[in-house]
This record gives C-alpha cells, structure tokens and sequence, in this order.
C-alpha cells in the first residue's frame, strides 16, 4: 500500500494510516508536511499560513493529475493512494 496526503487533508489521511495498517505486508504513506521556516523562507513566503497555502495550491489528486501532461505536472504534489496493497 502506497500513498500520500498533505497533513492538511487530515480526513483523507487518517484513512489512509487506517488503511495501511490494516493492509497485509509492506505499506508506505508519506505525510507531507512544510517547513514555514526554512522552507518559507528560501521561497520568500512570510508566514506558515502562505506556507501551507502555497502547498495546497500545488496539490492535486491522483485522478485530476492523470489527465495532465508531463509539463502541465511540473511542480505539482500529486495525492492519492498509489498502490491499493492487492498486488
């Protein structure tokens, strides 16, 4: 089981702890979460809420992303699951 959430889509990703605990074998979900200070500050952005902004507004969901070019991808955090664990 593979997937990954911003910790901002708290919903989608407590589902997803749950789901990957109960799947058999290797499971791997990536909690994203900024750094306002350094990352913030390396992109110029003066609060953690610009931070948490910025990412949200970079995030897009597996489904959405896979109508889209490689270009159009470029700088995009994509989110889903990306193995469901059945192989």
């Amino acid at each position: 089981y593979v997937a990954r959430y911003l910790v901002t889509q708290g919903d989608a990703l407590v589902a997803s702890i749950k789901k990957g605990l109960q799947t058999e074998g290797f499971a791997f979900i990536e909690a994203v979460s900024p750094c306002p200070t350094q990352f913030g500050r390396q992109n110029r952005l003066d609060t953690a809420k610009a931070t948490f902004k910025f990412f949200e507004d970079s995030c897009m969901s597996k489904e959405d992303a896979g109508a889209l070019s490689a270009e159009e991808l470029e700088g995009k955090l994509v989110t889903g699951e990306f193995s469901d664990g059945r192989g």
